[in-house]
């Protein structure tokens, strides 16, 4: 019995983010993270007692992290690397590689990627039960069995033959993998959605938890992949940052399962009372900017240390201990983060009484669509790539305190939230916090 799990760094951030000083080589200064939830992937990859090798990764993220690290990736490149880094932060082209790269590593060996062809069912079905017995991954030939975006089959003859040679070698000591988890930021969470679709073929019948920290796309396409959850995820916890309204920054708000059917969680209903909560799939919104949910603790939410502040740091503190507690719930040995700065209940009360703050964060460079949506956060269920398939997070919510309209617009009201119910971070009952579930969750 165990648990792998993966931990995605989000555009421009390093494996060792918040760790090591990458502010030569595009990244950041570990100033800027407190001791509380530090950045908070690569801190609980740091945390989590086990060997590298064995039940845990930590990815790179886009840009000119992956630059420098796409020949070490498990699975071949796919997207052209002429102008590096700066042309991958613009487009996230590599979160394809990056998502195939976390799911080899769950399986243990490296990828040739996947052929055009699908390999004979005869030799399939001769090596698949070997496969399953070694390495706890299921070979599949069907048709059918593919991710919906792609053009290619699961295996190429190249994997199956280092599928052979890892069984012949005796390969297998850690035991079959009963469960997956994977936690990522930004553009790594939106691959840690991925890469479930890429488990569900590999690992079939072993569950996927994610816990997405403000995942957002990029600039690049949609895809199917990005939006929807597979089928083999049991719990997924997204906490958005309901202050970063900048262009670029939208957030994806993925598609669940419910009762046999596929919902769009941000469609509208025609009142408030006819909102809904489903077991195990969360949404929380949280004060701060894009990077105060992943532990930036600026005012501002960029990059300068000298803006230090605890008040903003109490965001990063929160959605940190959160994030431990589901990891640990979901049978990752991680130790629970503690907070530096008093307790739970004063984390909280700041949510609420550092408000004018974290709001301030919100007036910078963007143009929204219209005037009443003026400083707010764009987001989405659909793999469409129109403006018209963006909904807003505010209107998502509905009337909550951290979400009202600007002043400006007072007998503006708000169309009906959508479908499934948001929780404000600091309303979160103390006891999810430590033991990492929810009343009514499913086990």
């Amino acid at each position: 019995m165990a648990t792998f799990t993966l931990y995605f760094c989000g555009t421009d951030c390093w494996p060792d983010e918040g760790i090591e000083n990458r502010a030569s080589s595009g990244g950041s200064d570990p100033a800027i993270y407190g001791p509380d939830a530090g950045y908070i992937p690569v801190k609980l990859h740091h945390a989590q007692t086990a060997t590298q090798d064995q039940l845990k990764a930590v990815i790179p993220g886009p840009g000119g992290p992956w630059h420098a690290y796409w020949s070490r990736l498990w699975v071949p490149s796919t997207i052209n690397t002429t102008g590096g880094g700066f042309r991958d932060k613009l487009s996230g082209e590599s979160m394809w590689d990056l998502a195939g790269h976390a799911a080899a590593k769950v399986v243990g060996i490296p990828s040739m990627g996947r052929g055009k062809k699908r390999v004979g069912d005869l030799q399939l079905n001769q090596l698949a039960n070997q496969v399953r017995t070694a390495l706890g991954a299921e070979v599949n030939p069907a048709d059918n069995d593919k991710p919906p975006s792609h053009d290619c089959y699961q295996f190429s003859a190249d994997m199956i033959e280092l599928l052979l040679a890892a069984r012949r070698s005796g390969y297998g000591g850690r035991g079959k993998i009963t469960a997956i988890n994977a936690i990522g930021h930004s553009r790594g969470g939106v691959a840690a959605i991925m890469v479930a679709h890429e488990l569900k073929y590999l690992f079939p019948g072993v569950g996927v938890n994610i816990f997405a920290i403000d995942p957002v796309p990029g600039t690049g396409k949609l895809s199917k992949e990005m939006v929807t959850l597979a089928s083999n995820v049991k719990n997924y916890v997204g906490v958005y940052a309901v202050d970063e309204t900048s262009s670029g920054f939208n957030g994806v708000v993925p598609r669940p399962i419910h009762n046999g059917k596929e919902i769009d969680p941000l469609m509208r209903t025609q009142s408030p009372s006819q909102r809904i909560t489903i077991p195990n799939y969360h949404l929380i919104f949280s004060p701060g900017r894009h990077g105060t949910v992943a532990g930036n603790r600026t005012s501002d939410g960029n990059a300068n240390p000298s803006k230090n502040d605890n008040e903003i740091a109490a965001v990063g503190a929160l959605v940190g201990r959160l994030a431990s507690a589901c990891l640990r719930a979901w049978g990752t040995d991680v130790p629970l983060l503690q907070f530096q700065r008093n307790d739970l209940a004063w984390h909280k009360r700041t949510m609420t009484d550092a408000a004018a703050k974290y709001r301030a964060m919100r007036k910078y460079t963007y143009v929204p669509r219209d005037k009443l949506h003026w400083y707010e956060r764009g987001i989405t269920s659909s793999d469409g790539n129109s403006p018209n398939d963006w909904e807003y997070l505010e209107d998502s919510i509905g009337n909550e305190p951290l979400v009202t309209r600007e002043t400006w617009s007072p007998l503006y009201s708000r169309p009906a939230p959508g479908k499934v119910r948001w929780q404000a971070i600091q309303e979160i009952d103390d006891f999810v916090f430590t033991i990492g579930r929810w009343n009514g969750d499913r086990s």
